[in-house]
């Protein structure tokens, strides 16, 4: 049996504190953890290069209700900063649970 899909949404807001963000070694996506336990795994549309990391942008779907805080399952994109001052953007293809 399937679970409902808000119940496979990844529901962490994108202000809210501790959230670190790892890339597996399949290098296909990011994975949200939170107190040492994965909690969202975004699946991209594309290998993330080698490389140090400066830094993760999120490009989040536009919100409906402005007063509602953005969550992870909004992200439509991700781009990837280098520590040599590149970068590498990728569509999320899907936001979920682990």
């Amino acid at each position: 049996m399937c679970a409902p899909a808000a119940a496979q949404e990844c529901a962490l807001n994108t202000t809210e504190p501790g959230i670190v963000a790892s890339i597996p070694s399949t290098r296909s996506g990011v994975e949200l953890q939170k107190d040492g336990a994965t909690q969202c795994v975004i699946s991209l549309d594309c290998e993330v290069r080698a490389g140090e990391l400066n830094g993760i942008d999120y490009e989040l779907a536009t919100l409906v209700a402005p007063k509602v805080p953005p969550k992870f399952h909004q992200v439509r994109r991700v781009t990837f900063r280098f520590v040599d001052g590149s970068a590498q953007t990728c569509a999320a293809t899907t936001v979920s649970k682990p």
